[in-house]
């Protein structure tokens, strides 16, 4: 639980210090508070918004609809829900090597944080490759409710792992 707490704080200060004023706006004075944060340690900023950058990209990259497939007939439909597979497979692998490649943390509980979302990715993709599979092997002229069938087995837990990594 503390893991999150640190991770969310981190990705929540990067997210605020991320945001600048524009272009002819005025500065913006900086609340007061009664107690002072330390500083971030050396990298740690950069290293948060790393980390950060690349949660983000994974959920966005799960999102991601397939373009150039419509789905009008049951075969369709399976060709589309198997490209938004792979896709989903690719942005968690993604994920996985750049978390991996990411380093040492220099904020507290950031390597264990690491760990399980690795874990938590590989799973999501090893789901995502199945699903694909799966797709790509069901006959053409499936019903629909074989392809949801699919679906309804992996699809929601990709999402969950995605949606709420932490």
């Amino acid at each position: 639980m503390i893991i999150r707490i640190m991770v969310l704080l981190a990705c929540a200060a990067l997210a605020a210090c991320a945001q600048s004023t524009g272009a002819g706006s005025a500065p913006t004075s900086t609340p007061r508070t009664s107690r002072s944060l330390p500083p971030a340690p050396p990298g740690a900023v950069a290293w948060s918004k790393r980390f950060c950058t690349i949660v983000n990209d994974v959920q966005q990259g799960v999102w991601k609809t397939p373009t150039g497939h419509d789905a009008d007939t049951p075969d369709e439909l399976k060709q589309w829900w198997s490209a938004h597979y792979a896709g989903a497979r690719d942005a968690l692998a993604t994920g996985t090597r750049l978390l991996a490649e990411l380093g040492s943390a220099p904020v507290a509980g950031g390597d264990a944080a690491i760990r399980k979302l690795i874990d938590k990715f590989d799973a999501a993709r090893r789901l995502a490759e199945d699903g694909e599979a799966r797709m790509d092997a069901l006959p053409a002229g499936s019903i629909e409710a074989g392809i949801g069938g699919i679906d309804q087995s992996a699809w929601p837990t990709i999402v969950r792992a995605s949606a709420n990594p932490f």
